[in-house]
């Protein structure tokens, strides 16, 4: 689904319905879909809000694909934003991507989380055939090992009535990690 086709015109539930259709006719078997932005601090199932330029709308996907579940966020600016939401959006990035360089084999799972502030959805977990699989990185004093996959997350509201979120998709490898799907962009995406 192409976000920037979407994001504007109708309400949050409209583009939920929308994304949902187009996942189901690409085969996925499973799908939640979480939507939020401005005038919400917190991602939902929907709503009748308006998806309106100049605000934000955050898209939260957890989808079930030939048996493995993956997981993907990103917070989009439909039309324009202005630089406090590009700011928030920058911090949040920051923080994911500093959380990021941490992972390697051998690692405490809740080490990797630089920041326990931003992770009012969990910092993230391991996913596979079930949606939540161990570690869970807020909490677990395992190691993360070779080969573990990983959904890292971060969310911020740099005001009351407004949310970013990102989620990141990762598998751990000997020197580090590799990212399992595209890389999210450093700078808030206008659509």
């Amino acid at each position: 689904c192409q976000v920037r086709d979407e994001a504007t015109g109708g309400t949050r539930s409209d583009f939920a319905a929308r994304l949902d259709y187009q996942l189901r006719m690409a085969g996925c078997q499973d799908i939640d879909i979480l939507i939020g932005g401005s005038g919400s601090s917190s991602l939902g199932i929907g709503g009748n809000q308006l998806l309106e330029r100049g605000g934000l709308l955050s898209v939260y996907l957890a989808v079930q694909y030939l048996g493995y579940w993956t997981e993907t966020g990103q917070t989009f600016a439909p039309g324009h934003c202005n630089s406090g939401l590009r700011d928030g959006y920058r911090i949040a990035y920051d923080a994911l991507r500093e959380s990021l360089k941490k992972v390697r084999p051998g690692t405490r799972a809740r080490d990797v989380v630089t920041a326990r502030d931003f992770a009012k959805y969990g910092a993230g977990q391991g996913m596979g055939t079930d949606r939540e699989e161990r570690p869970f990185l807020l909490d677990a004093n395992e190691e993360l090992a070779e080969s573990d996959v990983l959904t890292m997350r971060v969310s911020i509201s740099p005001t009351a009535l407004e949310e970013i979120f990102l989620a990141q998709m990762i598998v751990v490898t000997e020197g580090g990690y590799r990212l399992l799907g595209e890389q999210l962009p450093p700078e808030l995406l206008a659509v």
